[in-house]
């Protein structure tokens, strides 16, 4: 999978699922988010309409939670984001959306998953 971050996702019926950054700028930006956010993913959960992933709980991660959503509000507005504190030690946040919204995360979250691995 070279590129999770993908302009539109080709699941039928889910036009509306798409990324406004062009594809350069998509994949610059899932390197950046790499190195910093989703490095410190520590639990991934599916959910019907899309992911919830988990971070230890800590000053820098909640900010950094809330520039991602800033960002990505305005290049995947389809989506809905919401962080909950699951308990102290951990914050949780939910990515969902329309039909389709869980496809288009699913590359992105796998990718996120095998980098961290390696």
């Amino acid at each position: 999978m070279d590129n999770p971050d993908h302009r539109k996702d080709s699941t039928a019926g889910a036009a509306e699922v798409e990324c406004a950054l062009p594809p350069a700028d998509q994949t610059e930006r899932f390197a950046g988010l790499m190195k910093g956010l989703l490095g410190r993913i520590t639990q991934t959960t599916e959910l019907a309409n899309g992911y919830a992933v988990s971070f230890a709980a800590d000053a820098r991660t909640r900010a950094d939670i809330d520039s991602f959503i800033a960002f990505e509000q305005g290049c995947c507005s389809f989506m809905s984001y919401a962080v909950t504190e699951d308990d102290p030690a951990q914050l949780t946040l939910a990515l969902t959306g329309p039909e389709g919204t869980k496809a288009f995360l699913a590359k992105w979250i796998a990718k996120a998953d095998a980098d961290r691995r390696d």
